[in-house]
């Protein structure tokens, strides 16, 4: 098996495949496990570079959870191959990512003895048991596997964090104490769906993760042409005002297009906040036949666990010899 080496500014993975002229990074193990939510997680390694350092961290996804994701959304990856986007909602789409044990990567950072040294450079990428039907790995993630003995039945996401040395930092022999911060990520969370009657103009709706009742009042509902420099023919879109009350934040809330639309699989929304603060604008996805209706749908933006800061201590939690 090929040499372990970690290198600054490069996926480690990659370093596997190629020769480098730089210096590969000193090893610090840490190996802490830890929960964050239900989630397991784990500090691997600390990397030390003359630029800074480079932490490794993971989380761990038990093989009967992917098999439950698998087990409901597995008809609509066998569509995505058949490349049949358009035949499923937008919302399911949304629905599948937002269900996914692997999850976004959060952001992370690093503070040592008390200075911060992100440089805001991270990669990823992840391990899906060889049992499912699943893009090629890596070729060398089995090489990651084994030399963090991480077992290949279950998948993995890992991540790799680069930082840089504070302008007054001294020496890596006098580290006493790292904090590693994991920033938790918004989810959406698909709510009601409707669509625009002449009878109704008013929505109720239950915020999920805070219980309160908000009520969308429609203002407007209006087609709008939308001039196509690469065909003869226009696109179309919906343009829907609404007020809220009580009236929550675009980063909290939005109103979606259920379908993709007809421009390529889009099925990207705008929203838009008029001259009156009271007053929003979300806009459908485009066509070039627009449908007699479109059905709209409640996203709500949330955070559905804490952002957690773990603290190591020199001697405890790692040790740092005369590098």
């Amino acid at each position: 098996m090929a040499e372990w080496n970690v290198y600054y500014d490069s996926f480690f993975y990659a370093d596997l495949q190629e020769p480098k002229t730089q210096k590969s990074g000193v090893e610090i193990s840490i190996n802490k496990d830890f929960l964050w939510g239900d989630e397991e997680w784990k500090i691997l390694s600390m990397y030390l570079f003359d630029k800074g350092p480079v932490f490794h961290i993971c989380k761990r996804i038990k093989d009967e959870t992917i098999r439950e994701f698998y087990d409901k959304w597995g008809y609509l990856m066998q569509m995505a191959k058949e490349d049949r986007h358009n035949e499923v909602s937008f919302a399911e789409w949304e629905m599948m990512r937002s269900d996914s044990p692997y999850g976004e990567t959060p952001s992370i950072h690093i503070t040592i003895d008390g200075s911060p040294v992100d440089s805001g450079h991270s990669m990823s990428d992840a391990w899906i048991p060889l049992c499912y039907d699943n893009p090629e790995p890596c070729e060398n993630m089995p090489h990651i596997l084994s030399h963090y003995s991480l077992e290949d039945s279950d998948g993995w996401l890992i991540i790799h964090v680069e930082g840089e040395w504070p302008e007054d930092f001294a020496s890596v022999e006098d580290i006493s104490q790292i904090e590693v911060s994991l920033e938790a990520e918004d989810v959406d969370i698909s709510g009601p769906h409707f669509s625009i009657k002449e009878n109704e103009t008013e929505i109720k709706f239950i915020r999920p993760l805070a219980g309160q009742q908000h009520t969308l009042k429609i203002l407007s509902s209006e087609p709008v042409s939308i001039d196509n420099d690469e065909e003869d023919r226009p696109w179309h879109n919906t343009q829907l005002t609404y007020t809220l009350e009580p009236d929550l934040s675009k980063d909290i809330f939005s109103v979606r297009d259920c379908s993709y639309g007809e421009i390529g699989g889009v099925g990207i929304i705008l929203d838009r906040d008029e001259e009156d603060d009271a007053v929003h604008t979300a806009f459908s996805s485009l066509y070039f036949n627009p449908p007699e209706e479109i059905e709209w749908r409640i996203v709500f933006h949330e955070k559905i666990k804490e952002d957690l800061t773990l603290t190591l201590q020199a001697g405890r939690d790692f040790g740092i010899m005369n590098t």
